[in-house]
């Protein structure tokens, strides 16, 4: 019996650790998260915080039913952030409390702009 709960204890706490990412714009978190020239990719229980006051107004001005249209289709959604990023991905749920939006996914895509071109300069 303790061998078993053992067990479960390292499932647990093995399956709970998870990676963080924050800046001025959003704070992410995720079981796995991938780095390319001018993505992040972030995937398996995603939870990504939205600080960006454009982004969360966007989503507050629009009424439950309205979100609800807007990912019914393909749960998808395309959002711009501040500082030239952009959101993409396949939604679970969003919450929206204020100060801050909170959009839960199994999978997001996020694309900045300043990423490729700072790359391109160093070139």
């Amino acid at each position: 019996m303790l061998k078993l709960f053992a067990l479960m204890l390292f499932l647990v706490t093995g399956a709970s650790q998870a990676i963080t990412l924050e800046n001025d714009v959003f704070s992410l978190k995720a079981k796995e998260i991938h780095f390319e020239s001018d993505t992040i990719t972030a995937k398996f229980r995603v939870t990504l915080t939205l600080k960006a006051p454009n982004a969360i107004a966007a989503l507050a001005s629009k009424n439950n039913r309205a979100l609800s249209r807007m990912l019914q289709k393909h749960r998808n959604l395309q959002l711009s952030l501040d500082q030239d990023w952009t959101l993409e991905g396949h939604i679970q749920a969003i919450t929206i409390n204020g100060h801050s939006a909170i959009i839960e996914a199994n999978e997001l895509y996020l694309y900045s702009n300043k990423l490729l071109l700072s790359q391109l300069n160093q070139l």
